[in-house]
Order: C-alpha cells, then structure tokens, then sequence
C-alpha cells in the first residue's frame, strides 16, 4: 500500500481576488520550494508543493491548489505549516483573501460590494 510510504500534501487557497492572483500564485510556488527545501520539513518532502490546479472563479474570487508528494505520515503537518507560512507571506504582500460574511474590499465592474455575503443555504427556509 504506497500510501503507507507517501501521501499528497494539499492546500486549497478560496477567495484570490483577480489583481492579486499572479503574486498570490507566485507566493504559493515559493512557499512550496521553501517547505521541501527547510530543515525541519524538507526531509518528508519527495516533490515540493507547487500549484496544480486553478479552479474556475465564483462569488469569492479564484481559487488555487497546491500539491506535493510528502511521507504519509507527515501530510499535515507539512500542510498545517504551509498554510502557516502562506498566511504570513499574503499578509507581508498586502493579500487579503475574499471570506464568506465579509463583504469583498474590492466592487466588481460598476456594482458595488454586497454589504453580506451569505453562506450557501443560509435563510432559505
């Protein structure tokens, strides 16, 4: 069973606003060259996270995941600390990420921002 030897780190990152997609995508490489190169992480990793897939945008913004082969025993740890450092690398870059409740900072076209952005099925009854 090879998912005893290893195991696919993945970190999905919802809500990119589109200004900020090419430094966010960019941030997410990085993070992931920096993890499989660390000291402390890089031993359980066998191919650095990168990005893998960039989802169709919806009401947050677009939406990224990354992957990489870790030792199986060590998948999330290794994605606990990616997203670790993601957080601070978006917050140093001035990257504030669309959140579900939180009116986007940014209108869209000549509309401008919904003041509440309601979870799925919240009010229907």
């Amino acid at each position: 069973n090879r998912t005893r030897i290893y195991s696919a780190a993945e970190v999905r990152v919802r809500g990119i606003r589109e200004e900020d997609l090419d430094a966010a995508l960019d941030i997410m490489n990085r993070v992931g060259d920096e993890i499989a190169g660390d000291a402390e992480f890089g031993e359980y990793v066998m191919e650095a996270p990168q990005v893998k897939f960039l989802g169709d945008p919806d009401d947050l913004g677009w939406s990224a995941t990354m992957r990489g082969k870790v030792m199986a025993a060590q998948r999330w740890v290794i994605g606990t600390e990616i997203r670790r450092r993601l957080n601070r690398e978006f917050l140093r870059a001035g990257i504030e990420l669309n959140k579900r409740g939180v009116a986007p900072r940014v209108s869209r076209g000549d509309r401008p921002a919904p003041a509440y952005v309601p979870e799925p099925g919240e009010g229907d009854e």
